[in-house]
């Protein structure tokens, strides 16, 4: 039987096992660092495919299977975090085929298709072993969302030599029966900030006796968008967003401080860096000028931007042009939403590809991170099929 045949045959095969994964999965969402009973789902999983496993931070899991025939060492990567969202029962048509039982947490990122896709693909490539040489590690991480295991994983894959890594991310802009492993770099690095404001506070009848904070965090904010035209490379893309402010009890009382926290997302780590010390340096200067002391927490600055490397997008464009015809691929945009992939490519190099799974016709359209975000389970078996064709060719090759 030729090799698309086999992947396609199994594929097929294990799709059952995948959509109903994907589901259970998606029915009993876990925050991160808090992936306890989809830690144990994977366990159960891996020890019944015969596949020896470690545990690495909290609930994370490290697989590793010897061929026992000389080769190459692929990584491949799936995380299982959900997030602290209330998910709607329908998406953007009609009612969801499964909603989170778990008040407040939910995979609206699609986390729970990449697990069970992954767990599919370790299905596929078992029923091949005769056609593998070489090693796999096989991961799962827990917490991606908040990057909480990103130190533990480095120092585990230290001294691990690694000849490439794979990663599938589900993309709600590119249509089912989509996927991408287009070269360079594919997702943003990630930086987050926090300041309070320090005023003095009193009441509202006398407010030439106070400082107000709020007064003040809305001027940095104001200077904050005049810096990003006049105080950095413009030539750079980086988008700013404010997504807390926090003050007050009441409306006659002028408080004493005021909180407001913000992201940055980039594609060049010195760039972001950059923007981080303009940040802090508009809201320093800023409240001198109103007499008031500003205070920095919550800083994040971080360097993971997940990249395919272009040897590697060649190979899997011509595995996948074989399996899942030409047409399939599509080439697409960097996505300035974060990942933690580049944990991995530090070590090696690596694909990161995009999966379709938008369906204008059946409603999967909502955006990542939205409550009525829905992965159409119709892509599960392209990135099952994907998954183990890449990993069949990179280890043969």
């Amino acid at each position: 039987m030729e090799l698309k045949t086999a992947v396609k045959t199994l594929a097929e095969e294990n799709l059952p096992f995948v959509k109903e994964t994907f589901l259970d999965l998606h029915r009993h969402p876990e925050l991160s660092m808090k992936t306890e009973r989809t830690s144990r789902f994977v366990q159960a999983e891996l020890e019944r495919l015969g596949f020896a496993w470690e545990r690495v931070g909290t609930h994370s899991i490290v697989a590793f299977w010897d061929t026992g025939r000389p080769g190459k060492t692929l990584l491949l990567r799936a995380d299982m975090d959900a997030l602290p969202l209330d998910e709607e029962p329908q998406n953007d048509r009609r009612p969801k085929a499964a909603v989170s039982e778990n008040p407040g947490v939910c995979h609206a990122c699609g986390h729970d298709a990449h697990t069970a896709m992954l767990l599919g693909a370790c299905r596929v490539l078992k029923g091949m072993e005769e056609e593998l040489s070489g090693k796999l590690y096989i991961v799962f991480e827990e917490a991606e969302e908040n990057g909480g295991v990103c130190d533990e994983m480095e120092a585990y894959f230290a001294d691990i030599h690694l000849d490439g890594a794979w990663a599938i991310h589900v993309y709600a802009k590119l249509e089912t029966g989509k996927i991408s492993v287009t070269p360079g770099q594919r997702m943003a690095g990630f930086g987050q900030f926090a300041f309070k404001v320090h005023g003095k506070g009193g009441h509202s009848s006398r407010p030439d006796l106070c400082k107000n904070p709020i007064f003040v965090t809305s001027a940095i904010l104001q200077n904050l968008q005049s810096a990003w035209v006049n105080m950095r490379d413009v030539t750079k893309v980086v988008p700013l967003s404010i997504g807390i402010i926090q003050s007050g009890t009441k409306p006659n009382i002028i408080p004493e401080t005021c909180e407001f926290w913000g992201s940055i997302r980039y594609f060049e780590v010195e760039t972001g860096r950059r923007c981080q010390e303009i940040i802090k340096q508009v809201t320093e200067d800023t409240a001198k000028v109103f007499g008031c002391e500003v205070e920095r927490f919550g800083y994040i600055f971080g360097e993971n931007i997940a990249e395919t490397d272009p040897a590697c997008s060649a190979l899997a464009t011509r595995a996948l042009s074989d399996q899942l015809g030409a047409e399939a691929l599509q080439d697409t945009d960097p996505w300035y939403a974060s990942e933690t992939f580049a944990i991995y490519t530090r070590h090696c190099p690596g694909v990161f590809a995009f999966l379709g799974c938008k369906n204008e016709a059946a409603g999967y359209t909502a955006d990542h991170h939205h409550p009525r975000f829905e992965v159409d389970p119709d892509c599960l078996l392209m990135g099952v099929e994907a998954t183990s064709r890449y990993a069949l060719d990179f280890l043969r090759g």
